[in-house]
């Protein structure tokens, strides 16, 4: 183990000098201009996953820093452009690109680092990464897209909401999975297995950020409380409390999702009788299993049982 964390290591430090490359851009600025500091770290999630597929189907490492420095270029533009649209304030506990330096210029970097990713694809010279890399971006987007289709009123159904989450969310992990698959010339079911898991990933990962935010604990995530309520956002707890909660509670609810203004120990209230925690936890280890399964048919795929840990990671973290 020790010597799996050294490589991940080292193989972090490419990643990182391929996004200092990438998002150097002081050159496309006038002289005497000052171009802002792309704020690209992260924890790197898609990164860690994309070298953990990767060894376990047995691919060498040489060629997965320029990939993985690529998925998070891809993932950073994004948040670029939903930052934007979103009107956030902060990322990541600093202020975002577009309040300092204006919505165009925050838009036209993120265009820039879209394009930087898939220079850095085409530096794999295989039309099947490149095709791959090309569908999930379009994904994306069509997943921001769904997500800013206004709802006039309605309250989201879940089908609406793995909708959006599969494509802005889970996109970037199925390639994750998928690519190191392709690199190991698997054919169309493993990869389909692969993306689904992938899929499947992504969805733990969102309904688990959903989760902090209507957390019992909010002191201890270190994320103000309800954010997304206060935003309007139909979230994966928010459709759950309208499942579980009373008639009289679901009309709450919706009313402080028109109002945005509400009762925060009302709302803890709440999320203790309908026990909400404790059901979601069950729907995300259902997902858990299923995405072990999917992993189980490609035949090529041995982790030791490492994935099942990190997605424990991902699912209950600071929960």
């Amino acid at each position: 183990m020790m010597q799996w964390d050294q490589e991940l290591e080292l193989y972090l430090k490419k990643v990182n000098q391929w996004l200092a490359e990438a998002g150097h851009i002081q050159h496309l600025y006038p002289p005497a201009v000052r171009a802002p500091q792309l704020p690209l770290a992260g924890k790197q999630v898609r990164a860690r996953l994309l070298y953990h597929a990767a060894t376990a189907l047995g691919q060498p490492p040489d060629r997965l820093p320029v990939l993985g420095a690529a998925i998070e270029m891809i993932h950073n533009a994004s948040l670029f452009h939903d930052d934007v649209i979103d009107g956030a304030q902060t990322r990541r506990g600093e202020v975002c690109l577009h309040v300092e330096n204006g919505p165009q210029i925050a838009i036209m970097i993120g265009d820039i680092c879209f394009t930087r990713a898939m220079d850095l694809i085409c530096r794999q010279d295989n039309l099947e990464v490149y095709r791959a890399v090309s569908r999930e971006v379009v994904n994306l987007a069509s997943g921001q897209l769904a997500d800013s289709v206004p709802l006039d009123g309605e309250d989201a159904s879940l089908e609406r909401y793995f909708f959006v989450v599969e494509r802005k969310t889970g996109s970037l992990f199925a390639l994750c999975l998928e690519l190191p698959a392709i690199l190991a010339g698997l054919d169309a079911t493993a990869r389909q297995n692969l993306r689904e898991a992938g899929l499947l990933i992504g969805r733990l990962f969102q309904v688990a950020d959903d989760m902090l935010d209507f957390s019992l604990d909010p002191a201890a995530t270190g994320k103000d409380a309800f954010r997304d309520l206060r935003e309007g956002k139909h979230t994966y707890p928010y459709l759950q409390l309208l499942r579980l909660g009373t008639p009289e509670q679901g009309d709450y609810l919706r009313t402080c999702l028109t109002t945005r203004q509400f009762d925060s120990s009302r709302l803890l209230t709440i999320i203790r009788e309908t026990n909400l925690p404790a059901i979601v936890a069950e729907h995300q280890l259902a997902w858990m299993n299923d995405i072990e399964a999917r992993l189980a048919a490609v035949k090529n795929w041995q982790d030791g049982g490492v994935l099942r840990s990190l997605l424990e990671q991902l699912a209950f973290r600071r929960q």
